[in-house]
């Protein structure tokens, strides 16, 4: 029996079974040198059971190897020999490889390939043997495992591969035999396996190097000429032929890389630019691009040359600043692999304890930190609460916004209405809650009482206040924006006008001024005012004189309320005039001409409107 009809009778028993038919694995390229010898091992040992089973069969069978490998040959031979990528080399750009087609074409990564299977009988296979020879393939990167007959030629295995690979013979190339027996050269195609000294059942390795043939164009390449002719078609059937010169740049094309169809086989080339771009010419540099440049020093022994001196009859030799110079201890080396040691568990326990003391140092820092935050926050909160609650106060003592006397009337309602419900729902006779609810209606008209107060003081203060905010806006500078964002304060003569008057107003609102302080404010609000002639300035003007005079008769400051607070008002009116006052036009909500009082008209005025002048006043 043949190991073909071996090979058959071992695939029928295993379908039989139901069990997987044996494949011999081919095992992952891991290095181009070193032949996996487990792999080869368990084919020999396959090999040796299925001469056995050659043996006891008595029928010759051929085994016809089908165009499909993955199929047929498991069906057939029951056993295959896979191929796996074993790297990811790239096929150079212009080169063609069948074996690559082959590999992309098939849907699963791993094409199969069938054994070689000799037509000798079972006692001719064992008298002549077998090797098993790990075949690596270049620059694929693929491995596949073949039993080969010990005298067959290279020659011979070049036309087995051939068949396999689909690739001519010629451009197969054998070397690197490793195994039992070394060879780093070429194997040449009259030499066997015998030759080299290789007894049946020996495990090798080869590398296969293929060599790619170029893909030969069938048309003819096209040539650009040199000089081509261009028609130029104008609307009155007129053509022009233009003769153009064809720059041709003899550098090749770079390769970019490309795809390739699944179908129709085809490869297409990523295309570049024809025209190169024009090298840029660099000046010559005469000097490093770096002034720092990495030295290395290295010592060596050079000649030196010296001399000795010895002291004799006619040379005296200066001793006195000899030494004697005696040999310290001997100092072993392994002496000082202990000092070694000694030095760097010292040098590690010093940097284990830096370590240890920046780590709790952070520690420390972090918790502390922590500590302060906290109590940070808790006198933050402490701070809020005790602020909120004597602003609450204070709103309650001091209102001053409608929100404030919301919550003071919310807060009397709530009180009486709990009031009212203890002395109904108390034991007291009829007249006794009658007194009570007239005892609780009078101390509510007193609380309301004290609202109103409240609220009268509360509006004073806010006039006051809105007054002091309109006139230091008005004497407000103005603020320009900058280009980079910061602004710059800007007086025009309209908010110097507008200070100057706002610092004489409240030098009349100043208190507790001595009666020179006084008489001198006094004099330049009326030298400002003097500058207008109303009936407004003149009786400014009036009220100064008279306030100067009781001040010169020793009258009290009480005496002088009345006079001083109508004098403020009426100064506070000549601000907010825009004539005499052009930055108050800005905070008038009325046009000054609808509400324009008759007292800041000039005199002038009253006598084209038949009004009669009052009498001048002395200054």
């Amino acid at each position: 029996m043949s190991d073909g009809e071996a090979e058959v009778v071992a695939a029928d028993a295993a379908m039989e079974s139901n069990n997987d038919v044996t494949n011999t694995e081919i095992m992952e390229e891991t290095s181009n040198d070193e032949p996996v010898q487990d792999t080869v091992d368990g084919v020999a040992a396959e090999q040796v059971e299925q001469a056995e089973e050659a043996e006891e069969a008595e029928q010759d069978t051929s085994v016809v190897v089908d165009s499909d490998p993955v199929q047929e040959e498991t069906a057939a031979s029951g056993e295959t020999h896979e191929i796996a990528t074993g790297g990811d080399d790239p096929m150079p750009q212009d080169e063609y490889s069948p074996l690559a087609e082959h590999r992309e074409d098939n849907d699963n990564p791993s094409v199969q390939f069938a054994a070689e299977v000799p037509d000798n009988n079972a006692d001719q296979d064992y008298a002549s043997g077998f090797v098993n020879v790990t075949f690596f393939i270049n620059p694929e990167g693929y491995s596949m495992i073949k039993s080969i007959d010990l005298n067959e030629t290279f020659a011979q295995v070049k036309l087995g591969l051939e068949q396999e690979l689909q690739i001519p013979a010629e451009n197969l190339s054998l070397d690197h035999l490793d195994g039992p027996v070394k060879h780093d050269g070429v194997l040449s195609d009259t030499d066997s396996f015998a030759d080299f000294g290789l007894h049946p059942s020996d495990n090798v390795s080869v590398q296969i190097h293929i060599q790619y043939y170029q893909r030969t164009a069938s048309a003819t390449q096209y040539q650009m000429p040199d000089i081509i002719d261009v028609e130029i078609h104008y609307g009155s059937n007129e053509v022009k032929l233009i003769r153009v010169a064809v720059d041709k740049q003899a550098q090749e094309k770079p390769y970019l890389g490309g795809y390739r169809h699944k179908n129709s086989g085809l490869l297409f080339h990523h295309a570049s630019t024809q025209t190169f771009k024009k090298p840029v010419s660099k000046p010559v540099r005469y000097h490093r691009d770096s002034q720092t440049y990495e030295h290395r020093t290295r010592s060596i022994q050079s000649k030196r040359e010296a001399g000795t001196q010895m002291a004799k009859q006619g040379v005296f030799v200066d001793s006195r600043t000899d030494k004697i110079l005696e040999p310290q201890p001997y100092f072993s080396s392994e002496e000082w692999e202990q000092m070694r040691l000694e030095k760097i568990l010292h040098i590690q326990r010093m940097v284990r304890g830096w370590f240890a003391r920046r780590r709790a140092h952070n520690l420390r820092y972090r918790r502390d930190d922590r500590r302060s935050r906290i109590m940070h926050e808790e006198d933050k909160r402490r701070d809020e609460a005790t602020m909120k609650h004597k602003q609450e106060i204070e709103r309650r003592m001091h209102p001053r916004s409608f929100q404030d006397f919301e919550i003071l009337y919310n807060e009397l309602e709530a009180w009486r209405v709990n009031e009212t419900d203890r002395i109904k729902s108390s034991t007291l006779t009829t007249e006794e809650k009658k007194i009570a609810l007239e005892q609780l209606l009078h101390k509510e008209t007193k609380l309301l009482q004290t609202i109103d107060r409240l609220k009268i003081a509360a509006s004073k203060h806010n006039k006051e206040d809105r007054m002091k905010s309109t006139l230091s806006e008005m004497s407000a500078p103005k603020k320009w924006t900058m280009k980079d964002g910061r602004f710059t304060e800007v007086h025009t003569p309209f908010t110097t006008r507008a200070k100057e008057l706002y610092d004489l107003f409240t030098g009349l609102k100043m208190p507790l001024l001595s009666i020179d302080e006084r008489l001198d404010v006094l004099l330049h609000v009326k030298w400002t005012v003097k500058e207008f002639d109303c009936n407004l300035t003149r009786e400014i003007v009036d009220l100064i004189d008279r306030e100067a005079d009781m001040l010169n008769r020793g009258r009290s400051e009480r005496s002088l309320e009345g006079l001083r607070k109508r004098l403020s008002n009426l100064f506070l009116q000549f601000i907010e005039t825009p004539e005499f006052n052009p930055e108050a036009a800005k905070f008038q909500k009325v046009p000054r001409e609808l509400l324009r009082p008759a007292n800041i008209r000039p005199i002038q005025d009253y006598s084209k409107t038949g009004v009669p002048e009052s009498s001048v006043m002395s200054n």
